[in-house]
């Protein structure tokens, strides 16, 4: 059997290799999440992104994406914090119809 593309860790691979069709709820919740994160501005997409390790890169701390985005910590932290609640309300949503 094919391994799940998607699936970062070997836990979720695992599970899925179990259970084909976790693969394919697996593979339309991450579309979910990337037509959700599209709608976001896109230095907080690109936070997120980042932060989460989503482009597949590892996760970034605070202190890296603020170097990186010319902003303090703590705007990382709440830029980050209030993405994660406007995602929450999208992705229900999305799931809710």
């Amino acid at each position: 059997m094919a391994a799940c593309p998607i699936i970062a860790n070997d836990y979720h691979r695992r599970m899925i290799e179990s259970d084909p069709f976790e693969c394919v709820v697996r593979s339309e919740q991450e579309r979910y999440l990337w037509e959700v994160l599209g709608r976001l501005r896109l230095r907080t997409a690109l936070l997120v992104i980042e932060r989460f390790g989503l482009d597949g890169g590892g996760e970034r701390t605070l202190p890296q994406l603020g170097e990186r985005f010319c902003i303090t910590t703590e705007r990382v932290r709440q830029i980050v914090n209030d993405a994660s609640r406007s995602l929450a309300v999208l992705l229900r949503g999305v799931f809710n119809g």
